[in-house]
């Protein structure tokens, strides 16, 4: 605590008033300083103070109104006590109605007041005053201790932000150069099918092609997790894009998928939105294509993308009469690598729904689906919308 932060300020009109407290004060050891007129009060005040005593007379409706105002401007922390010297009850009854709008934190004391009375108000009020300075101090501390939180947070999201961007690196090299490799290999079984199959026994012939097999399944994991990497290593250079055009690109590029499955793939009008054209065609393939691959046996698959306007931001659905997904699997299909169903039930790498949730986060949107199993899917997603389109 800085000196003087506990002294009473006294301010008096009658000169004579100002020498008895003073003496009183000495004698009970309390601090004090004593002010002329208001500037000064209010300049000593602002140094730091305990409490102020003032006389009555002392506060003319100008002093008033600069008091009034130094005491709003306070911190959240200070209510700063103040005892007021009344002559009498009337008059003191008069200010015990007004002066609280204008000096919250009062005490009136009506003259004349013994030594013992007064100095137990002072001795009360400075205790009070010790409290919120106590908080004031508790206040700054916690401060100082969020700055130093903040910079933490700031050092360890920028490493972590950097640890990422390693592993993603990584992962986006390593499987790179997986491809060449992989691809020999898978080329020289193909070879050793085909020349030798007359030659190789059954099992041999059997041996081979589930080896071709699981190559190209390496394959396509490869190829999914370079997909994966590249989205997280390539800038998200966003431009108005419609997402009519987005979604027949991507209904183009599964052409033979949905005919095979017989699937009846459709859209109502959708907006334009800022966005990545390439990621978002990947978005919406990704979406269809799992709709129509999950279908019902015995059951066309339907498939209905829709968009509606919510406040700020666009909400998408991608709707489809399929098997549907248990609940407990609603959060747990959009981690990488994941399956819910053997890959001679359903093709597929486990890579899809994460390459879906990683382009929407990217573009400020949230992905979540609702369903309940023989009752088809809808995975919703959001965009921010775009007014300028």
């Amino acid at each position: 605590m800085m000196a003087g932060e506990l002294d009473i300020l006294i301010a008096m009109a009658n000169p004579a008033n100002s020498e008895v407290l003073s003496r009183v004060l000495t004698a009970a050891e309390l601090g004090f300083r004593m002010c002329a007129d208001i500037d000064t009060l209010i300049a000593e005040a602002g140094g730091g103070c305990g409490a102020l005593l003032l006389e009555a007379e002392f506060l003319s409706a100008s002093a008033l109104k600069l008091l009034q105002t130094f005491i709003n401007e306070q911190p959240a922390w200070s209510e700063l006590p103040t005892i007021l010297l009344i002559r009498n009850a009337k008059r003191q009854a008069v200010f015990a109605k007004s002066a609280p709008l204008f000096i919250p934190n009062l005490t009136l004391l009506e003259r004349p007041v013994s030594s013992a009375v007064l100095t137990t108000v002072l001795r009360m009020s400075l205790n009070m005053r010790q409290r919120q300075y106590d908080i004031r101090n508790l206040l700054a501390e916690l401060r100082r201790a969020n700055r130093t939180l903040e910079k933490r947070v700031r050092r360890r999201t920028a490493e972590l932000e950097q640890s990422n961007k390693n592993i993603e690196q990584f992962a986006y090299a390593a499987s790179h150069d997986l491809r060449e490799p992989l691809r020999v290999v898978a080329s020289y079984l193909d070879l050793l099918q085909k020349r030798y199959k007359d030659r190789l026994d059954e099992k041999a012939g059997t041996y081979i092609s589930f080896t071709v097999e699981a190559a190209e399944r390496m394959q396509k994991l490869i190829d999914g997790l370079l997909d994966y990497s590249r989205l997280s290593t390539m800038p998200a250079d966003q431009t108005e894009v419609d997402m009519n055009a987005v979604f027949s690109e991507a209904v183009a590029n599964l052409a033979v998928h949905i005919r095979d499955q017989g699937a009846a793939v459709t859209s109502e009008p959708l907006p334009v939105i800022s966005g990545a054209h390439t990621q978002l065609v990947q978005l919406l393939q990704n979406l269809i294509c799992n709709a129509v691959k999950f279908a019902r046996p015995g059951i066309v698959p339907e498939v209905r993308v829709s968009a509606v306007r919510q406040e700020q931001e666009w909400l998408f659905s991608v709707r489809d009469n399929g098997i549907g997904i248990q609940p407990q699997f609603h959060e747990r299909i959009f981690q990488i690598f994941q399956r819910l169903h053997t890959r001679n039930e359903y093709p597929g790498t486990g890579i899809g729904l994460a390459l879906c949730k990683f382009i929407v986060e990217r573009h400020q949107g949230r992905l979540w689906l609702e369903s309940s199993p023989g009752e088809g899917t809808t995975f919703f997603f959001t965009f921010p919308a775009n007014d300028s389109a």
